[in-house]
């Protein structure tokens, strides 16, 4: 794994697993967007986004996987589904020390 912020795992899925369509809502929206130049060409869009960090729960991590899916719905069966992946190193804080009325510093 990449010890740096970059993506290590990127993956896209182009095709709707439902009904085989490339078509989805959001990026529909947004290229019409394009088209009248409304919206920058790198401008990427989806419904919505998920992220999840990877990480054995027995075991002091200070670092561990960030799994972030976008999500996106079928122009053409309307089937939500993931249409981009990738993974990124996630920094774990460390215990936040106990300050205030009650707790000594000792």
């Amino acid at each position: 794994m990449e010890t740096n912020d970059k993506p290590i795992w990127p993956k896209e899925f182009k095709f709707c697993h439902a009904c085989g369509g490339t078509d989805t809502i959001a990026n529909d929206i947004i290229q019409a967007e394009k088209d009248a130049g409304k919206s920058d060409e790198k401008v990427i869009a989806f419904l919505y986004q998920h992220q999840s960090l990877i990480q054995d729960p027995g075991k002091t991590q200070l670092s561990a996987p960030k799994v972030t899916s976008f999500y996106d719905a079928c122009s053409q069966c309307g089937t939500v589904r993931v249409v981009h992946v990738h993974v990124q190193k996630a920094v774990i804080g460390g215990p936040v020390p106990k300050q205030g009325p009650g707790f000594s510093n000792s």
